[in-house]
């Protein structure tokens, strides 16, 4: 999973009649499953991570809290949700003993946004000059109330934490310094868009990762360094997922 650069909340999302009418999968669907899914893919829109149904950003809703949230009963619900993951509309994943539900196409435009988000921080990060620079700092309140895509890297290495997060992650893995900083401080001002306060963030990303070089995935031969971890938003990530990993082609 890529890092999440901001979460404003968007108001709405892309829906093509064309792709909903065309899609045999969909087609293949009862009446009640196609009405419950439009409920369920607004849910993953609002979700804490774009496309899952989630609670909080590490814990799956279950069966009992999508049958709350659609209004249905609870063996209404599974027998939906059974129709749609075998119809292959929905997807679902076991983490932690726990069912993961979401949106392919979902995850994947949003994983598209947020690259484009990225690619914005780089390119600001590489118009450079004074100019550019001196222009950023005095308008910085402005820019991170609207999107951080328009924070340059000077702006974000000098968000407070960066240090004291890189000293929490172990020595043996501290590589690519300055770019790992980067990361971290998108990563801090990623959180405070959220909600969290500085310190909270802080606080936050040192225990996750922690935990992450602590890991199965981060104590083998394929562990990520910490510009990849932080760039990869790992520290969004479930932590079972680092239980085994072997590395992939990225497409």
């Amino acid at each position: 999973m890529g890092v999440q650069i901001m979460s404003k909340k968007l108001p709405a999302f892309q829906f093509y009649p064309g792709d909903w009418m065309k899609d045999p999968s969909l087609r293949a669907c009862t009446l009640t499953a196609r009405g419950a899914w439009v409920d369920l893919l607004c849910l993953m829109h609002e979700s804490p991570r774009r496309g899952y149904l989630l609670l909080s950003s590490s814990i799956p809703m279950q069966p009992v809290h999508i049958a709350r949230c659609l209004g249905c009963d609870i063996e209404t619900t599974e027998e939906i949700l059974d129709e749609l993951v075998t119809n292959g509309v929905v997807e679902k994943k076991i983490e932690d003993e726990m069912s993961v539900f979401s949106s392919r196409r979902m995850v994947k435009d949003e994983a598209a946004r947020q690259e484009s988000s990225v690619n914005g921080i780089r390119n600001q990060g590489k118009g450079g000059g004074k100019g550019s620079s001196s222009s950023s700092s005095s308008s910085s309140s402005s820019s991170l109330s609207s999107s951080l895509t328009s924070v340059d890297s000077y702006e974000i290495r000098r968000t407070p934490g960066i240090d004291r997060v890189w000293r929490a992650i172990p020595k043996r893995n501290r590589k690519q310094p300055e770019t790992a900083r980067h990361w971290i401080g998108v990563a801090i001002l990623n959180l405070e868009s959220k909600g969290k306060s500085n310190e909270e963030a802080q606080d936050f990303l040192m225990e996750k990762v922690r935990h992450y070089y602590e890991s199965e995935e981060g104590q083998s031969e394929y562990w990520r360094s910490p510009a990849r971890w932080f760039n990869e938003g790992g520290y969004e990530e479930f932590p079972e997922s680092w239980r085994t990993r072997k590395e992939r082609v990225e497409l």
